[in-house]
Order: structure tokens, then C-alpha cells, then sequence
């Protein structure tokens, strides 16, 4: 691993060694510490050689919600600094990745509003190859209208949701199911069955954060791979 500042940001770097592809997650404080294990767990699911960078989120609701919805968050500023993000993985993170590791098809993914921001920014350019959207808080206003409008822009899509995810006593967020459920049935119309694909895990949202986006990742690289 090495621990780096690219663009007045914290990234975790670690590659396999010659890296095919190369992985982007936003990485929130509270997942700084399981990023080597999710590393360790993508190797151990896939030969594919990759690299990963994970690039530090400071204000979670901020910097990943795409746009302003009192149910996430009732700051003003909320929804403001997605495209933000967004510009600061073309404009600083991904020069220095091409430089250090090549011309890599991409894949972009996170957990939680880390999902939702990965599926946000994947409608909106075609330089991602795959997006891997874990727990994505798709339950945010408009989010639906929103994905109809904007396909997304990538060869291949994995989602995933904890089973108990929706059961939560927050009627707002226990949409959440019926939301991811809406969006699969859209990405099957807009890439094809076999390049997407929706995975139910056991537990609520907080649990198994890393190991449900090591899969993610994982899937994505076969998939990549055999096309």
C-alpha cells in the first residue's frame, strides 16, 4: 500500500503488479481501515491484475450527494460538491493514475452514498469501463426519473443490497429496495441482462461493508475480462 496526497486528497494506493484495470472507490473516514482487507479479499476472487486507488471523502453528505434532498440531509450545501468530486477524479486523481499505471479501463465504485455517486457519475461520461454501486442510497428524491433520463455509460454495472436493508423503520429510506429493484430492471433494458446484475447479501446496511464491495469489484473484473 502506499498512502499518498494527490490534489490536497488522501489516497491508498495498491496495485497486483502489470495492473489490467484499475479500480476507484470513494473512501469515507470509517473505511479507511478495511480498505487493505477488501483488497485482499478482491485478490483472492479473481486473477485479473489490477490497481486501486481510494481517494478520501472528508464530508460524506457533501462531497457524494448529487443533489439536494432534505432526507439525506437538511445543510443547504448538500448536493452542492458531487460534481466536485467528480471534476477532482478527472482533473487530479486520474492524471496522476494514467501516468503511474497507464491508459486502464476504469472502474468506479463505493458503498452507501459512495454507490449513488458512482451510478451518478457513470450517467454522465463514457470514461468509465464498469461501476460497482454497493448499498447505493438510490432511495434519494428523483433518483428513478433521474436514471431514466441519463443511461449509464459503462460496459457493465453491479449492484448490491443487504437483505434487511429495507426493513428500516425510516420510511424513507426502507424505499431503498423497491428503488435498487427499479434501477437493475432499468440497467437490464439499458446494457443487457448479462452485464449487470443485482446481489442480495444477509444483514442491514452497516454490516460486511468491505467484503460486499470486494465482490462488487470482484464481479466486475471477470465480467471485463471475458468481453
Amino acid at each position: 500500500m502506499t498512502d499518498v496526497m494527490i490534489g490536497g486528497k488522501r489516497c491508498l494506493l495498491f496495485d497486483t503488479g502489470k495492473p489490467e484495470v484499475l479500480l476507484i472507490q470513494t473512501m469515507g473516514r470509517h473505511e479507511v481501515k478495511g480498505i487493505a482487507d477488501e483488497v485482499e479479499m478482491i485478490r483472492r476472487q479473481t486473477d485479473v491484475p489490477f490497481a486501486m486507488a481510494a481517494f478520501d471523502i472528508a464530508d460524506w453528505d457533501r462531497e457524494l450527494t448529487p443533489w439536494h434532498d432534505p432526507e439525506v440531509s437538511r445543510r443547504k450545501d448538500v448536493g452542492e460538491g458531487a460534481g466536485k468530486t467528480l471534476q477532482y477524479v478527472f482533473d487530479e486523481l486520474l492524471p496522476v493514475l494514467r501516468e503511474r499505471y497507464g491508459q486502464l479501463p476504469v472502474v468506479l465504485g463505493g458503498y452507501s452514498l459512495g454507490g449513488l455517486f458512482s451510478l451518478w457519475a457513470a450517467s454522465l461520461t463514457r470514461d468509465f469501463a464498469a461501476v460497482n454501486a454497493c448499498s447505493p442510497s438510490l432511495w434519494i428524491r428523483d433518483w428513478l426519473a433521474f436514471a431514466r433520463e441519463h443511461p449509464l455509460k459503462v460496459s457493465v454495472a453491479y449492484m448490491s443490497l443487504g437483505n434487511r436493508e429495507e426493513l428500516s423503520k425510516n420510511k424513507t429510506i426502507s424505499r431503498v429496495g423497491d428503488c435498487v429493484r427499479a434501477e437493475h430492471l432499468l440497467l437490464q433494458e439499458q446494457l443487457g441482462s448479462d452485464r449487470c446484475t443485482l446481489v442480495w447479501n444477509e444483514g442491514n446496511h452497516f454490516v460486511h461493508g468491505a467484503e460486499r464491495t470486494a465482490l462488487g469489484f470482484a464481479w466486475c473484473l471477470e465480467k471485463l475480462k471475458a468481453r
